[in-house]
């Protein structure tokens, strides 16, 4: 194998540098200089988590121990940023307040990355129930290339709360288990 060393590559004509078909581009980098500021170095998506599940827990627990997914940075000065998508976040109560926090943490829930309140309040106090859509993303530094495991906890301050409650049970539109929550998380270069 031959190795071309150039300072500078470019187009013979126009602006566009093409590959011939069937071909990749491989580069093996050593050094986060490599890459430019602000670009992906990796992406990770985590498992389909499908199964329905709820909590009426008062202080923080993990959602459930499979939603957990794994990234190794390349450098330590990366910063990794954690987006969790949750399709369908339930709220309810019989009374009229329906309240819970949702956090994302990489240290197994000591300290949170990101948390979010989430409330339905129903003025007529005859009982509350919200369906909705949420994703939760926040930028984690871990200042380390040793694996960075991230979950997703909970806790109720008041009625109950569910995710991936598609109602597919209840006759609602909607296939049981076509829901499913899961983590991205994305290295970039800094």
């Amino acid at each position: 194998m031959s190795t071309l060393k150039v300072n500078s590559i470019e187009a013979r004509t126009g602006t566009n540098i093409s590959m011939t078909s069937g071909h990749t581009l491989q580069a093996n980098f050593h050094s986060s200089t490599a890459f430019p500021a602000g670009h992906v170095i990796q992406t990770v998506f985590g498992p389909e988590f499908h199964t329905e599940v709820s909590t009426t827990s008062g202080s923080f627990v993990v959602v459930s121990s499979s939603l957990a997914t794994s990234i190794t940075p390349s450098f330590s000065n990366s910063k990794i940023i954690v987006s969790v998508y949750i399709p369908n976040l339930m709220l309810w109560n019989s009374s009229a307040d329906a309240r819970a926090q949702l956090g994302i943490s990489a240290d197994g829930g000591s300290t949170f990355i990101r948390e979010t309140n989430n409330r339905i309040y129903d003025y007529g106090g005859n009982g509350c129930q919200m369906h909705y859509t949420t994703t939760i993303t926040g930028v984690h530094s871990p200042g380390a290339t040793s694996q960075q495991t991230y979950n997703l906890y909970w806790h109720v301050d008041a009625g109950n709360v569910r995710i991936n409650d598609d109602q597919g049970s209840e006759g609602v539109s909607g296939t049981a288990g076509a829901c499913f929550t899961q983590f991205i998380l994305q290295e970039v270069a800094q």
